[in-house]
């Protein structure tokens, strides 16, 4: 992209960011002396320069020579002063922070406006604005957290992270801990900072980094993407949203901040989300999604895959959140999970052991307002025959039958307190082809990882060398920006800008470039759960 269609871009992002605009407003109107670049001066020439190239590092410096070869018409589309300098970039950042900083933070020094929006409104409005309007969010989206790491050298280390949060990857291991002198320094919300970076902290990375550590030190992204739905051909796994934390903090809060400063709310059905978030206490995660309409799509710990029976029931029990009779084989009650890098004849074998067990489950028969739920048993809905339920015998002869004593509760219904297995508990039937292939599309926001740090994007240790949880965000923003700009051209090589506004108005196939054409052509694969999908 030209540096004056990038230019343009920016300021058609700027332009329809609500929560961007009211910064930009309060700062133009505050008392006192005006700023030599404005902020909005600032973010146009910095997401421009990311549009024309999502791989360049974001380092001030950088930035300053890329604008310094502009024009006189491009200074002028920019909003910039015939004498600007990289001061006054640098100003307009400090500036932009400094508006934004939430309450309590280290970097804020005075009251914080009350008009301004928090950091988390600000990013997503910048996000959103990335995406043409036409593109709405797909029925899944999938959540995941990745590892971004501060330019702040290390003057200490710990054991391993001093965070709250219960949740630690598989094959964690404690480090060596080591201190310079004066390090840690402990900080006002009870942790270390092992850095001159001192908003970053030390948490759990999945992968492990060269020194064959499981941890790192530096902040959490949350990224939320359109992960499409369930043999769609074709979509682009747009960032939705991301929000920004100090790395060990509380997954679960920060996935339901995330939901919440979307500038146009949640319309997804389903949300998939890994144990790091599902792991968290019902009433932090699983019951605040329902509170939003979201129905959670979660993979689960060893620790919720254990039987357990009814607290309200008697002859029925919980088995990886849901829930059965009694008279479930015991052949079917404890299934392996799915392994990475499973063989599809195998796995077809146990999608089948997963749906021979489905039919013994109670299944929902009324929904009450007070988040109860009435179930009813196999029996009752013909899927299982029993002796003790003589109306189940009308069911067709290959019909499971039941080696039922009396009193067994197969036909029975029950009314589940909302609050009962809600850690476990699944809407789509854990292990089932449905969950499979609903779970499945979590692998998306893989790719919205890699994009960023790799294929796209460059965010990476170094890439920036900004210090505190707000600046980083704002940086993250732009990255994100930049990716979902890149995506839009390759999928649709023109077809689809951020002027389109209307769903009709896209094509629902990929537009390849022409063979003539210069460049390479939008990439596209199977996708990893049900037919063959494509994605940019």
């Amino acid at each position: 992209m030209s540096t004056s269609k990038s230019l343009t871009a920016a300021i058609t992002m700027l332009g329809r960011a609500h929560a961007v605009q009211t910064v930009l407003h309060v700062d133009a109107v505050k008392p006192g002396r005006s700023r030599l670049v404005s902020i909005e001066a600032f973010l146009t020439v910095a997401i421009a320069f990311k549009i024309q190239g999502p791989k360049r590092d974001f380092v001030l410096t950088d930035l300053t020579r890329w604008v310094d070869t502009f024009s006189p018409a491009q200074q002028d589309r920019a909003g910039l002063p015939w004498d600007w300098s990289y001061d006054n970039l640098q100003t307009a950042f400090q500036g932009l922070v400094g508006h934004i900083e939430p309450e309590g933070a280290l970097a804020r020094r005075g009251p914080r406006n009350p008009r301004m929006p928090s950091v988390d409104a600000f990013v997503n409005a910048l996000i959103d604005a990335s995406i043409p309007p036409g593109c709405p969010q797909t029925e899944v989206l999938a959540l995941d957290s990745t590892d971004v790491r501060t330019h702040a050298k290390r003057r200490s280390w710990l054991a391993k992270p001093d965070t709250a949060d219960p949740y630690m990857p598989d094959n964690a291991r404690d480090d060596k801990p080591w201190a310079s002198p004066g390090w840690p320094k402990l900080q006002p919300d009870g942790r270390y900072a092992v850095g001159a970076d001192l908003e970053a902290r030390i948490g759990w990375c999945t992968i492990k980094n060269q020194e064959g550590s499981s941890t790192f030190n530096g902040f959490d992204a949350h990224l939320l993407v359109d992960a499409g739905s369930p043999g769609q051909a074709f979509w682009v796994p747009f960032i939705r949203g991301a929000v920004l934390r100090p790395a060990g903090e509380y997954k679960a809060d920060a996935g339901l901040a995330l939901l919440d400063s979307l500038p146009r709310g949640i319309q997804a059905r389903y949300l998939a989300s890994d144990r790091g978030y599902s792991y968290a206490k019902a009433a932090a995660w699983h019951l605040a999604l329902r509170d939003r309409s979201v129905i959670g799509v979660h993979d689960l710990h060893s620790n919720q895959r254990r039987p357990h029976p009814s607290n309200s029931s008697r002859g029925v029990q919980w088995i990886d959140g849901t829930l059965f009779p009694d008279s479930l084989p015991k052949q079917l009650r404890t299934l392996p999970n799915y392994p990475i890098g499973m063989k599809a004849t195998d796995r077809a074998d146990l999608v089948g052991l997963y749906e021979e067990r489905e039919q013994w489950a109670f299944r929902v028969n009324r929904r009450f307002d007070n988040g109860d739920v009435q179930l009813k048993g196999p029996a009752f809905t013909l899927r299982v025959r029993c002796r003790n339920w003589p109306k189940s015998l009308r069911a067709k002869s290959s019909t499971p039958m039941t080696n039922c004593k009396p009193g067994c509760q197969c036909g029975a219904t029950k009314v589940i307190p909302l609050a009962e297995a809600a850690w476990e508990r699944q809407h789509l039937t854990f292990g089932t082809e449905k969950w499979l292939r609903h779970y499945g599309l979590r692998t998306f926001v893989e790719g919205a990882n890699a994009q960023l740090k790799e294929w796209r994007g460059s965010m990476r240790r170094h890439s920036t060398k900004v210090f505190g949880t707000t600046a980083n965000a704002i940086v993250l923003a732009v990255h994100c920006a930049a990716v979902n700009v890149s995506m839009t051209q390759d999928a649709w090589d023109g077809a689809v800008t951020l002027n389109t506004r209307r769903p009709e108005e896209v094509p629902e196939t990929q537009r390849r470039r022409s063979p003539s054409r210069p460049g390479p052509a939008a990439s596209s694969r199977p996708g990893s759960t049900g037919p063959r999908s494509r994605r940019t």
